[in-house]
Order: structure tokens, then C-alpha cells, then sequence
């Protein structure tokens, strides 16, 4: 009777198909919901965790939510710190504490426990947050609005009769920037920077004026000034291209301009001794695109020099390293996004290729990276590198793509008719693609002009690709990541640039 049910068992899994995998298939537009991403990765001080907001679309609501995850480097365990929205994640020094936001509120959380306290009730929201070297102070960016913002010239106008449904009343506009693409009307007032005690209290307004103070500030390491950058030009709305960098004395109040020149400086970094300040600029070319160079210079804004000369790329993010010997940074070549690493007086080193999602990265004093990987067929990874060793840490929205087939991706060495320029392409084709079949083709051109496509996870080219379509997506000329010469050959000439794309 035994061998009868086993081998009926046996016989109905068999028919059914139980106990296998379903088949995989193609993404499908309703799989955009299901499609989760990391932002903001941040490892802390000594190495051991790193913290991220992972992203998740909302089918109900339409909207994106945004919660911190708390990750064991070492275990590759994670968590989520917090039912409730959160982001911007920051370490304290020591690694103890973590700050962030959450309900338009700055709050710190204790890490060993996880007991979460309100530091400051935030009306405008925050831009960006940095701890004081000594862990007691936090530093962060607001927008303050304008006293005046809603005074309207008189004009001889109608009175409304009482209880009469009128349009909305006359808005006065009297600046160059007034609105923006899915925020409608720009609030009139400036950004800011402030202080405040991490056990709360009133935050103190350290800059004033009628100036964008920029969100790349940062502490000297005795904590006794924080350094800046901000466009103060009188014209800033028509010359925005024109921003110096600046320290601000906590202790007077004092404010000394380090730099100036036609052209921008912003991104400083300070070295750990305080003497060096590694910062990003340029001389105003009056180009329509210009790739910063890297500099470094004392403390008190003397001794300027370049320090990545002959490089023809764009530098971005410089960090300091813990012992104050390198400078890491990242750049974009030829539609691939890399780590590097400078020592002043020698040439860059690549310590790695392939940074993706938001393209940034964070570093403990040991010398462990964190940031977010990805290749054209997966959406973006956390990972950590170190000593020429990557390690995944999370693989984000796995469960979905282990049940998705994906297009097959193959780089494209392009060589233009018209004059033999090479030119970077990829193509997609769909999943389970045979060679020599035909099929639509979709040519995607990135906009800006100034950007760059590469190898990385492009939801809606994947999508087009499980339609039946073979999407080519490239780098025409004035692209950026293949140096000055190429992103220069659309300046000033754009007609006779459109003709020979043609």
C-alpha cells in the first residue's frame, strides 16, 4: 500500500511540475514596481558596517519610499534601522551614532541600541550633513526663504467682491530661475548653512545673505571653521558658472575667500592635519563644457597648483585618505565610471572600474570602499573593495531578476562616415536573440548634451529589448568621458555637427 501512495505522489509531482522552478520571463512594464535600487552608501569609520537607502516604488501610491538598511560588512547580515521614511545616513566619527532624516526631522540614532532621539525639527528640509570632528556638532545646509518673497508692486487692479470665486491673485516674478520641471514655482530665499548640538536645541545660522551657499561643505579637523563654496556675484542668476571657495571662522564668524578666479572652485575636501585642501575648478573658457581639473592648496588659500595636469578627464568626489598621503576621487572614461587614487607629484592610479547607480563611493580609515556596482543585465549592487578584492554585500531586487530573462548586451566600435571619428555604442538585443534575425531597431541619444552612456542597468532599455526590439544606445560627439577634444567638436559648430552625424 506503501509503494501505491509513494509512487502516486511520485506521478502527480511529476504532471504538475512541483518542486521545479517556474521558467524565467521577460521583464514586463508592471516589474518596474517590483524594482528596488540602493542610493547613498555610506561605510563607517572602522569598516566593519556600511548603511544605504534602498528605494521601492510604490504601486498603490506612484511614488518612490526611501528606508536606511543597516549592513555587517564582515557577515554580509542586513537590516532595516527604521519603519518610518528615512534617508542621508551619515556616521558619526567614532562609528557610535548615525544621523539622518526622517519626516522632515534630523534626528541621531544610537547604534548598539538602535534608540533614535530628534535633534532639530527641519520647516525647509536639509540639504547636506556633516558631523563635527568631536562628534558634539552637526552641520547641515537649509533653505531659508526671503522676508520679502511675496511683496507685489502695486497696480491698479479690481477688489474682490466678498465670497467671489476668482483665478489665483497675480504673482510677481522677478528672477531668471522661477520654476522647475516637477516642483512648479521656485520658493524665493537662499540656501544656508547651519550647526546644531547633536543633543538638539535651536540650530545656529552660520552664513547669511543673499547667496546659494553650495552643498559641498565640510569641517576642518580641529573643528574650529567650516569650509565652502558659493557663488557671492552680485549676477549669480545669470553667471552661475563663478563660485569661489570660502572658510567660515565658527568662533567670530569671520568669512576669508580662498580662491578667485573667472571660472568655478567647489568639492573642497580638507586633508586630516588641516594644512591641505584638495578642491575642483577651472578657468572660465567660455565653452559650453568645461571638465574641472583637480587642485590642492594650504589651508589658508595660498600655494594653489594642479596637481592632475595633462589628465583630460573630469575628476569628481575627492576624498582624503586616512593617513593624508593619497586623494580619491572618481571619473568617468570612456562610458565607465572608476575609482582612482592620487598622491601629489604623481600620476592617478585606478584602484577600480565599474562604479554605478548614483557613481559615488565612501571609505573607511582602513582603506576599505564602499559604493554601488552594476553590470548592463542586473541592477545596480552594494559591494566593498579592498587590496584588488570585491566582495557583494547586498544584490538588490535578486528575487525578481533570478525569475527575469534578460537581453544580452555587446559593446559596438563605431567608426563615423564622414571623417573615421570613433565612436562608443552598445546594443541590446532581446532575450533568447538569434543572429541574423530581424528585428526593429530603436536608437537611443542621451541628452544634455554634455553625458555619457555606459556599461551599466537600463530599466527601459531591458524593457524595449523583452518588446522584440534591439535598442542601440551610444556617445555621438560632445559626449563627455572621452576628454576635452571630443565633448568640444558640438561647441559652437552644432549645425555642421548635425550634418555629419547624419
Amino acid at each position: 500500500m506503501k509503494k501505491i501512495l509513494l509512487l502516486s505522489t511520485f506521478l502527480m509531482n511529476f504532471l504538475s511540475g512541483s518542486g521545479q522552478e517556474s521558467p524565467k520571463q521577460h521583464l514586463k512594464p508592471a516589474d518596474l514596481f517590483a524594482l528596488e535600487k540602493a542610493a547613498d552608501v555610506q561605510i563607517s569609520p572602522d569598516g566593519n558596517s556600511a548603511v544605504y537607502v534602498r528605494i521601492t516604488p510604490d504601486a498603490m501610491t506612484d511614488r518612490l519610499s526611501r528606508h536606511i538598511w543597516l549592513i555587517n560588512v564582515n557577515t554580509k547580515r542586513q537590516e532595516q534601522l527604521l519603519p518610518a521614511e528615512s534617508f542621508q545616513p551619515r556616521w558619526s566619527p567614532d562609528g557610535k551614532y548615525l544621523s539622518f532624516i526622517s519626516n522632515n526631522t534630523l534626528m541621531v540614532m544610537e547604534i548598539k541600541n538602535r534608540k533614535t532621539h530628534i535633534v532639530t525639527k527641519l520647516e525647509h528640509g536639509a540639504g547636506k550633513m556633516a558631523w563635527s570632528p568631536d562628534g558634539r556638532m552637526i552641520a547641515f545646509s537649509g533653505f531659508v526663504p526671503l522676508s520679502d518673497a511675496h511683496k507685489v508692486p502695486k497696480f491698479d487692479h479690481l477688489i474682490r467682491p466678498e465670497r467671489a470665486n476668482w483665478a489665483e491673485p497675480l504673482r510677481y516674478i522677478d528672477s531668471i530661475y522661477w520654476e522647475a520641471d516637477g516642483a512648479g514655482y521656485i520658493e524665493k530665499g537662499y540656501n544656508q548653512i547651519f550647526k546644531i548640538a547633536i543633543t538638539g536645541g535651536k540650530p545656529k545660522q552660520l552664513t547669511d545673505g543673499r547667496y546659494n551657499e553650495n552643498d559641498d561643505f565640510c569641517w576642518m579637523p580641529d573643528g574650529s571653521a567650516i569650509v565652502y563654496s558659493a557663488n557671492h556675484m552680485k549676477d549669480a542668476s545669470i553667471n552661475p558658472v563663478n563660485s569661489e571657495i570660502f572658510k567660515i571662522d565658527l568662533a567670530s564668524g569671520r568669512v576669508s575667500q580662498l580662491t578667485s578666479r573667472s571660472g568655478p572652485d567647489q568639492s573642497p575636501a580638507v586633508s586630516p592635519d588641516g594644512k591641505w585642501i584638495a578642491y575642483l575648478g577651472y578657468d572660465e573658457t567660455f565653452k559650453s563644457f568645461t571638465a574641472p581639473g583637480l587642485y590642492l592648496m594650504s589651508a589658508d588659500g595660498s600655494n594653489r597648483k594642479e596637481i592632475l595636469t595633462g589628465f583630460d578627464r573630469e575628476p569628481q568626489h575627492p576624498v582624503w585618505s586616512a593617513d593624508g598621503k593619497n586623494i580619491y576621487f572618481s571619473f568617468d572614461d570612456n562610458g565607465n565610471t572608476c575609482l582612482a587614487s592620487v598622491r601629489p607629484g604623481l600620476k592617478p592610479v585606478i584602484i577600480y572600474t565599474g562604479l554605478g547607480g548614483d557613481r559615488e563611493f565612501s571609505v573607511s580609515r582602513d582603506g576599505r570602499f564602499c559604493f554601488e556596482d552594476d553590470e548592463p543585465t542586473r541592477p545596480p549592487e552594494v559591494s566593498v573593495y579592498q587590496n584588488n578584492k570585491k566582495s557583494t554585500l547586498v544584490r538588490i531586487s535578486d528575487s525578481l531578476m533570478r525569475q527575469r530573462l534578460t537581453g544580452s548586451v555587446r559593446k559596438l566600435n563605431l567608426r563615423s562616415n564622414y571623417d573615421g571619428q570613433a565612436v562608443s555604442a552598445w546594443m541590446v538585443t532581446p532575450p533568447g536573440y538569434e543572429p541574423g534575425k530581424r528585428c526593429p531597431a530603436i536608437l537611443y541619444i542621451h541628452g544634455g548634451p554634455y553625458g555619457s552612456y555606459g556599461k551599466e542597468f537600463s530599466a527601459d532599455f531591458q524593457l524595449l529589448a523583452a518588446a522584440g526590439y534591439v535598442v542601440i544606445y551610444g556617445n555621438p560627439r560632445g559626449s563627455t568621458s572621452y576628454g576635452q577634444g571630443y565633448a568640444d567638436q558640438i561647441a559652437i559648430n552644432f549645425l555642421r555637427t548635425i550634418m555629419m552625424t547624419s
